[in-house]
């Protein structure tokens, strides 16, 4: 019989409208005691981020989730929408990484993302490989244009002895 998962809710909004109003993130807290139910999950918290952007992973209430997890107090962490979790491809790249090496698991219930399964785990995967090519791309783009400048006798940093015909013959 395998364990029973432990997990930490965590409900997130970024105007002030919706934490006052508190309409946000009850309607997030109810889809994940739903599925944390549906799954047989022991919800032990539910964390929130009151008026907290989604663009860092620098959040009070998101910390804390992840100290837990990281104390094994916690098997995991369930938000109701991966933008929730973060707005940032490459942060949640970060995230999915952390999580896979704490042994934890994470999911987002909109997209499917969970980390427990063989499917959620194959998705976190292409999630992965596709932020890896797209920093690659990335730094492809940034050598060719640097090349490019180069190739035509702009400058791209400081001096080198690539940019002085004269001292690079001497040298």
């Amino acid at each position: 019989m395998s364990k029973r998962l432990r997990v930490i809710g965590y409900v997130r909004c970024s105007t002030t409208e919706q934490q006052v109003s508190g309409l946000g993130l009850a309607a997030q807290e109810t889809a994940i005691r739903y599925e944390c139910e549906r799954r047989d999950w022991e919800l032990v918290d539910v964390v929130k981020d009151e008026g907290e952007s989604g663009k860092s992973l620098d959040r009070p209430g998101l910390r804390t989730a992840l100290a837990r997890i990281a104390t094994r107090e916690v098997d995991g962490l369930v938000a109701s929408k991966l933008d929730r979790i973060s707005r940032s491809v490459a942060d949640f790249a970060d995230l999915l990484e952390w999580f896979n090496s704490a042994g934890a698991t994470l999911m987002a219930i909109d997209v499917g993302v969970d980390t427990s399964t063989p499917g959620g785990k194959l998705v976190c995967g292409v999630f992965s490989a596709v932020s890896e090519w797209e920093r690659d791309v990335i730094g492809q783009r940034t050598s060719d244009g640097l090349a490019a400048r180069r190739a035509q006798g702009e400058p791209i940093s400081r001096a080198a002895v690539a940019d002085n015909p004269k001292l690079a013959a001497r040298i």
